[in-house]
């Protein structure tokens, strides 16, 4: 993935800082191929360490911080030089598109190379505390660019049973170091549901909750959704009620459109409320997924597609609309990428239409009971 990440960066920027923390493949030839400067440096479970090692070695005025399944894009007639060319400015936050098929949303990567903002944490390491800092002691600011957009492309090829045995003892270690980290507990929690610990998964999301209440950051708000999320759906799964948790996270973040989605599941499967969730259903299908924007938060965009047409379907199904629910199931069909589930949901319905049609047009006999 090396190759693609240099070449999408190449017209933007001055100097290519590359720390190879023990690669065993072509990752030495590549990047020296595309000038960039190459550091080794041993891995040592830390991933602040390998990327301040790269801070430490830079030498221009600002720092993009990119990996190498990451891609960049700058708007046509922009660049980089022009966009940090105010005094004022600490750093920026840009458009990341953190998986195929998702929304964008804002991160921060882009921040002058400035002594005191150095990477912290052993895994999902970030700047933030050093910016912030830095804002408050110079007067500076934190900017937001739209012209600016990164593709993340890395979970969609990834080996994540690999990953789950390096993150968890990793994840362990940065919430004992920094338990105020929300995102952290999160991933823990999501790394041991995966790993076949539910119990302690659950834990896990609570605290992520329990830390973002106490939290001051906009984007800790943010990510204490996904907790909300990640226990919802963990009580479905495990068939207890699971309404009073996904309220809770809709009050503390009305906005979250992928817990409006559990929430739609939730009255169908738990509550019986079918009518209810069709006209909570037809809220997500009315936003255009292929322009929706959150600066916050990055959403499926089968959130207002696929996944919501599937539950309209179910919904129908359940109110015996049988008709209606082979038309929802069959929009799904058009929008997933997978769409046989939804074809044969489909023809169930459609099955089920026949099977009424042919009850009612049953001729009764003299004295029987009517259908």
């Amino acid at each position: 993935m090396l190759a693609g990440c240099l070449e999408s960066i190449a017209s933007q920027v001055d100097e290519v800082v590359i720390v190879d923390t023990g690669s065993i493949d072509d990752t030495r030839e590549i990047a020296k191929s595309c000038g960039a400067r190459l550091l080794e440096f041993a891995w040592t479970g830390d991933f602040s360490a390998a990327r301040n090692v790269s801070l430490d070695a830079a030498k221009g005025d600002w720092i993009l911080y990119i990996d190498a399944d990451e891609r960049l894009t700058v708007s046509n007639g922009t660049s980089l030089k022009s966009l940090l060319a105010d005094t004022q400015l600490a750093a920026m936050r840009v458009r990341l598109q953190p998986k195929a098929r998702y929304t964008d949303y804002l991160e921060l990567r882009l921040f002058r190379n400035h002594p005191c903002i150095r990477f912290d944490g052993v895994i999902h390491e970030w700047v933030i505390p050093g910016v912030a800092a830095v804002c408050r002691s110079e007067g500076m600011t934190v900017g937001e660019s739209s012209e600016v957009r990164i593709v993340h492309t890395g979970y969609d090829a990834d080996d994540h049973g690999r990953k789950h045995d390096r993150n968890l003892p990793l994840l362990r270690r940065a919430v004992a170091q920094n338990p105020e980290r929300v995102y952290c507990w999160w991933h823990l929690g999501e790394t041991l549901a995966r790993v076949g610990q539910p119990d302690e998964a659950e834990t896990a999301w609570m605290k992520a909750i329990e830390v973002a209440r106490g939290s001051n950051i906009p984007q800790e708000q943010a990510e204490a959704s996904l907790a909300y999320q990640s226990l919802a759906l963990s009580a479905l799964s495990r068939g207890r009620p699971a309404a009073v948790i996904v309220d809770a996270g809709l009050a503390a973040n009305p906005t979250d459109h992928a817990l409006k989605l559990i929430k739609a599941q939730v009255m169908i499967e738990q509550q019986q409320q079918f009518r209810s969730a069709l006209d909570f259903l037809s809220q997500l299908t009315e936003i255009d997924a292929s322009t929706y924007y959150d600066p916050r938060m990055s959403f499926d965009r089968g959130i207002f597609g696929e996944f919501a047409w599937g539950l309209i379907g179910l919904a129908l199904f359940r109110l015996d609309r049988f008709g209606e629910a082979a038309e929802a199931y069959e929009r799904a069909a058009e929008l997933a990428e997978e769409p046989l589930a939804y074809r044969t949901k489909a023809i169930a319905a459609i099955g089920r239409v026949r099977r009424v049609s042919a009850k009612l047009a049953t001729p009764r006999r003299s004295g029987s009971p009517p259908p």
